[in-house]
C-alpha cells in the first residue's frame, strides 16, 4: 500500500514498495514528510522530488527499460550514478547508493555521509512507509542549523560549488551555520576560489539574488569566511571596511552595510510588488553592481568615492565576461546603466536640456519596459542609508528629502516616461530631409530639435535648477 502522503503520480508504480529495490525519497521531500511527522517546524513545500536506491547503475537502467520505460539520464547523470527517468508525465531522477554497506541502515547511513549537508540527507523509506535520518538532519533542522554530512572540507573537495551553497542556504532558511562547517569552508578558500566552474558561480548567485530575503548577508558571509575576494574580486571591495562615503549623505558609514540594507530593500520590494523572475533578477543584480566603482577608489581620496558612477562600468563588464551566465547583453546593459545614472535619475527635471538628451541617447533609450525598475534601483539605494538624525546628526532637508520610498519611486518613473515620450514626439524626417547625405549633420539637428522640444515641453524645472546652483 502507497503511502498517504505520496505524491499521487507514483501511486501507479507498484514496483516503488518492492523492498528489495530499497527504494527512498530523499532530500527536500523526505525532509519535508520528516518534519510533519516528527512535529518540527515544516519547510516549504518542495517542489522537486529525488529517489534513490540499491540498484547500482546498469542493473537500474536495464530494470527501467524492462519495465517500458524510457531513460533519458545525460552522461553527466550517469557520471553520478543517477538515472532521468519519466513517471506518469514527470521526470524524475533515480540515484545510486554510495558508499556500499551490508544492511539497509548501513547503506542509508554511507550514502548519506556523502550528500552535502544534514538536512538534506533525510530519507523517506517507501517499502514500509518509514522516515531515516541517520545523520541528525532533522535536529539540525528543529535547531536551525545548516551543518555539512561528515567533514564540510571534505565534501568541498568533492563538489566546490557546496562551499557556497552551505552559506546561501544559511541565509536563505534564517539558520545558523554550524561552526565546524564555517571552518571547512574558510580552509578550503583557495580551492573553491579555482576550482569553482563559472557556470556554478553564476548559478549560485542567481539563486542568492531569487531566494534570500537579505541577499547582501550571504555575501557578507562569504567576505568572513575568507571566500568572497576569490570567487567574487570585483564585489569583495564592497564589504572589506571601506566608507560609503561622507557621514552626512551615508550615515550608515560602512558601504558593506550600504549593500546589505540596499539588497535587502531590493528583495523585499521584489516580494511585496511580485515581481516575476526575470524582473526581480534585473533589480538585484544592478543594486548588487550599482556600487561596484567604488572599489577602485584611491584611499587619499576616501570617505567620498568621485567618479564611481561611471567607474563602475569597466567593472560590470569585466564580471559579465568573466560569469556570462549572470545574463545576457540587456541585463548586463541595465547593470551598467544603472550604475552609471543612480546618482541623477532623481533629479533630471534640473538638468539640461543638451544634457538630458544625451542621456537618453546613450543610456534609456531601448530600456523603456524597465524604466520602473531603473526607478526601484534609486530606491533602493536611498533604502541602503540610515538617516543622520539616526546618529544625532542634523541635516538639511535637500540633502535627505522627505520624499522615498514608493513616493521616489513613482516620481523617478513619471519623469523618465515623461522624458521618453517628449524626447520620442520629435520626427526624425525633418532632419534627413535637411541633411540626406550628412549623417553628422543630420544627428546635430535632430539633437536640437530634441532639446526645443523639451525646453518648450515644461519637463524642466529652471528654478529648481537655480536654487541647487545657489546651494
Amino acid at each position: 500500500m502507497f503511502p498517504e502522503n505520496l505524491p499521487d503520480f507514483l501511486k501507479s508504480h507498484d514496483w516503488l514498495l518492492d523492498e528489495r529495490l530499497e527504494v527512498c525519497i530523499v532530500g527536500s521531500r523526505a525532509l519535508f514528510e520528516g518534519c510533519r511527522r516528527a512535529e518540527l517546524p515544516i519547510p516549504p513545500e518542495p517542489d522537486d522530488l529525488d529517489l534513490s536506491w540499491r540498484l547500482e547503475l546498469g542493473k537500474g537502467r536495464e530494470f527501467l527499460t524492462d519495465l517500458g520505460l524510457e531513460v533519458t539520464a545525460t552522461q553527466g547523470n550517469e557520471d553520478r550514478g543517477t538515472l532521468a527517468v519519466e513517471l506518469s508525465g514527470t521526470r524524475v531522477e533515480i540515484t545510486c547508493y554510495r558508499g556500499g554497506g551490508d544492511s539497509t541502515e548501513d547503506r542509508l547511513a554511507r550514502d548519506g555521509a556523502l550528500r552535502d549537508m544534514t538536512i538534506g540527507a533525510v530519507y523517506w523509506t517507501l517499502w514500509n512507509d518509514q522516515i531515516a535520518d541517520p545523520l541528525r538532519g532533522l535536529a539540525d533542522w528543529g535547531l536551525g542549523r545548516i551543518r555539512a554530512c561528515g567533514l564540510a572540507a571534505d565534501r568541498i573537495h568533492e563538489h566546490p560549488i557546496r562551499s557556497l551553497r552551505y552559506l546561501r542556504k544559511t541565509i536563505e532558511l534564517g539558520f545558523h551555520l554550524d561552526t565546524s562547517t564555517r571552518r571547512g569552508i574558510e580552509a578550503t578558500a583557495d580551492f573553491v576560489g579555482k576550482a569553482v566552474l563559472p557556470e556554478a558561480l553564476a548559478e549560485e548567485i542567481r539563486k542568492v539574488l531569487a531566494r534570500c530575503s537579505s541577499p547582501g548577508a550571504f555575501f557578507q558571509l562569504c567576505w568572513e569566511a575568507r571566500l568572497l575576494e576569490r570567487i567574487l574580486p570585483e564585489v569583495a571591495p564592497l564589504f572589506d571596511g571601506r566608507p560609503a562615503g561622507r557621514i552626512l549623505f551615508h550615515p550608515e558609514i560602512s558601504q558593506a552595510l550600504h549593500m546589505v540594507l540596499a539588497l535587502r530593500s531590493a528583495a523585499s520590494l521584489a516580494t511585496e510588488q511580485a515581481l516575476d523572475s526575470r524582473e526581480r533578477h534585473l533589480l538585484l543584480l544592478a543594486v548588487l553592481c550599482h556600487d561596484l566603482g567604488k572599489g577602485k577608489t584611491r584611499v587619499e581620496d576616501m570617505p567620498s568615492h568621485p567618479g564611481h558612477e561611471a567607474g563602475g562600468v569597466a567593472i560590470i563588464h569585466s564580471l559579465f565576461r568573466r560569469l556570462p551566465a549572470l545574463g545576457n547583453k540587456y541585463v548586463e546593459r541595465f547593470c551598467k546603466v544603472s550604475a552609471r545614472s543612480h546618482l541623477i535619475l532623481n533629479k533630471l527635471p534640473m538638468m539640461r536640456a543638451g544634457t538630458l538628451v544625451d542621456i537618453w541617447d546613450q543610456d534609456l533609450r531601448g530600456l523603456e519596459r524597465d524604466f520602473r525598475n531603473l526607478a526601484r534601483v534609486v530606491r533602493c539605494d536611498r533604502d541602503g542609508r540610515l538617516r543622520p538624525g539616526d546618529l544625532g546628526i542634523p541635516c538639511p532637508e535637500q540633502i535627505h528629502p522627505s520624499h522615498a520610498g514608493p513616493d521616489l519611486e513613482d516620481k523617478i518613473h513619471s519623469e523618465l516616461l515623461a522624458l521618453d515620450s517628449c524626447i520620442r514626439s520629435v520626427s526624425g524626417e525633418p532632419s534627413a530631409r535637411l541633411h540626406p547625405k550628412d549623417p553628422q549633420a543630420l544627428k546635430e539637428h535632430l539633437r536640437t530639435a530634441r532639446c526645443e522640444a523639451l525646453a518648450h515641453s515644461g519637463f524642466l524645472d529652471i528654478k529648481g535648477r537655480k536654487e541647487e546652483g545657489r546651494s
